[in-house]
């Protein structure tokens, strides 16, 4: 006698491999977000710092202050010459326009940072991108720690 079609196919569930059940939910799942332009990465030689930001904030912590210390000691202070290239994310939460704005406050929190620190605010240039060029892809809504940062650039 055969089990009700209903227990067939819950026993053929549990034989498939966990692989396969992944595959199928990962099939059933809805589509990756479009991709965009990646964040554009430090050139070989080039000395980067990263500073995180809490959801929805462009204060700077503690942890961040020290970063920033240090991009400024390596930048050289107020004797440096080269350029200090700062890029500004936000994660994909919210609105696209405020998430713009939002990068935009970071990017110049820490400008203002390297800046007291004694970098000379000519030598700092700001890019920022909102949404959409991020660290890590993805979808719409998602609160994304690793997205919402502030590169610093030695060039």
């Amino acid at each position: 006698m055969e089990p009700p079609p209903d227990r067939a196919r819950r026993g053929a569930l549990r034989l498939l491999p966990l692989g396969a059940i992944a595959a199928l939910a990962a099939s059933c799942a809805a589509p990756a977000p479009e991709a965009a332009a990646p964040a554009p990465r430090p050139a070989p030689g080039e000395r980067a710092y990263i500073v995180f930001f809490d959801w929805g904030s462009s204060r700077i912590g503690p942890r961040g202050r020290e970063v920033i210390a240090e991009a400024a000691r390596n930048a050289g202070g107020a004797e440096g010459s080269g350029r200090v290239e700062l890029q500004a994310f936000a994660d994909r939460s919210g609105r696209a326009s405020r998430n713009q704005s939002l990068s935009e406050r970071r990017a110049e929190a820490v400008a203002a940072e390297l800046a007291r620190q004694g970098v000379r605010r000519e030598r700092i240039a700001v890019q920022a991108f909102g949404e959409d060029r991020n660290f890590v892809p993805t979808r719409d809504e998602v609160r994304e720690a690793q997205n919402r940062g502030v590169w610093i650039v030695l060039r």
